[in-house]
């Protein structure tokens, strides 16, 4: 910073030094004098002070910094959990359902697709899960031909089962978990399936975020909830949870800090400790939670939602 502003700093530090402890006196002493005060100013300015301001204005630097990055965090984090469940009224189509099923909830029907993911299967299959309106896994759909061409009979037999599937459960929106150019060319399949489903009227399919989802399915806690389904089946609940009530799904994920390690939310975390990171997203989750709210009753009765009860103002992770 000095060097920018005047390439010569040592020298006027130095001079500036002299100017003050120097004797003005006109004699053979008081110039032997001074020259043995100039040496100990050069040393105590090189060995003590500029070591001494590098310090002091790395560590102001350092602390500026973490302020920063702990700010930038935070509002990351924050923008990536206020949202709320999906709502019909946010697409443009508010009498597509009975306001009192609303209130009790979403069905969501959540599709998932990864060629590089194996689950002994070949092909790997489009897996598709239906979610109740309290976000329980209640069926699960697999269509293992949907990488294959247009023409080929077997792709065309899986998206009239896709059809069946959503005719007969009528979910109330149909996401698709993002994954490079497989969720891409999955997102068209499904948006034309759900175009031909004349029977009832449906908002086009959303993209959901899947990066806690992916953590989710690898996670102890999936293999507790879960432990007869595969990795695909994994996700795809994790997705429709996503969509049916984000929030509670990113506070299971804050439940264990070797599984939020996991979420990228920022290019610069690693500079922060994890629980550093983990104070800051409880903190956010407090303020998140008490502006949504939660249902006792709901959180009581599914134990993937009761994780937001250790939000709760004047609750908290021991009550």
């Amino acid at each position: 910073v000095l060097e920018s502003a005047d390439p010569n700093w040592r020298s006027i530090l130095q001079q500036e030094c002299e100017d003050f402890f120097l004797s003005d006196r006109e004699n053979a002493v008081a110039e032997k004098w001074n020259d043995w005060r100039k040496i100990a100013l050069t040393k105590a300015i090189e060995n003590m002070l500029l070591p001494a301001m590098q310090h002091e204005l790395r560590a102001e630097l350092e602390f500026d910094a973490r302020e920063r990055l702990c700010d930038s965090y935070r509002q990351r984090f924050t923008k990536r959990i206020m949202r709320g469940p999906y709502s019909h009224r946010g697409a443009g189509l508010p009498e597509l359902v009975n306001d009192d099923e609303y209130d009790r909830g979403i069905k969501v029907l959540a599709c998932v697709w990864d060629r590089d993911m194996k689950v002994n299967k070949d092909p790997t299959p489009v897996t598709c899960v239906l979610l109740s309106r309290e976000g329980e896994h209640r069926e699960t759909l697999e269509l293992p031909f949907m990488q294959l061409s247009d023409f080929d009979r077997r792709k065309q037999d899986s998206c009239k089962l896709l059809t069946e599937f959503v005719k007969r459960h009528k979910p109330d929106v149909v996401c698709v978990g993002t994954n490079g150019r497989t969720s891409e060319s999955l997102y068209q399949i499904v948006d034309m399936v759900v175009k031909n489903v004349h029977e009832i009227r449906m908002a086009p399919p959303v993209f959901i975020d899947d990066a806690p989802a992916r953590i989710y399915q690898q996670s102890k806690r999936a293999v507790e909830e879960l432990p007869d389904q595969n990795t695909l089946v994994k996700l795809a609940i994790s997705v429709g949870r996503l969509a049916h009530d984000p929030l509670g799904e990113m506070a299971n994920l804050l439940c264990d800090p070797k599984d939020f390690e996991q979420l990228v939310v920022h290019p610069l975390q690693d500079m922060l400790d994890i629980s550093e990171r983990m104070k800051i997203a409880d903190e956010c989750m407090v303020d998140a939670v008490n502006a949504f709210g939660v249902d006792i009753n709901v959180a009581c009765r599914n134990k993937h939602s009761s994780a937001l009860l250790r939000y709760v103002s004047g609750l908290g992770p021991r009550k």
